[in-house]
């Protein structure tokens, strides 16, 4: 014969154990939402640092280029400055995919340069 008093209790247990893992989600929800909001504001403060370097580093750009077109192509400065743009050019390719991609910098853009 089964104890009558065992049936009451398993349901006290249940119900202690609902509002354990009912006060576990909660937990996990709010922990959660402080990661999201953390990560939104990682990827807004990459996205303003690359918008604030693409200001100068334009500048760069149109400078070398302004200097290329007044070399001859056999001037030993050309290559220089045919460097600098390469690079600059580089740089301006990972300041835009830190803006679209929130600081993630794509893998195209890393494989291509044989990086990883």
């Amino acid at each position: 014969m089964a104890d009558p008093s065992a049936s009451p209790r398993r349901l006290v247990d249940a119900d202690a154990e609902i509002e354990r893992l009912r006060a576990e989600i909660a937990e996990i929800r709010a922990r959660l939402g402080a990661s999201e909001q953390a990560a939104a504001e990682r990827e807004d403060g990459l996205r303003s640092i690359a918008h604030g370097i693409r200001t100068p580093l334009s500048s760069l750009l149109l400078q070398a280029h302004m200097l290329e077109r007044t070399l001859d192509p056999d001037d030993p400065g050309r290559r220089r400055v045919e460097m600098i743009l390469a690079n600059a050019q580089r740089v301006a390719t990972m300041l835009q995919d830190l803006e679209a991609h929130g600081g993630a910098i794509g893998a195209e853009s890393e494989q291509g340069r044989g990086t990883r």
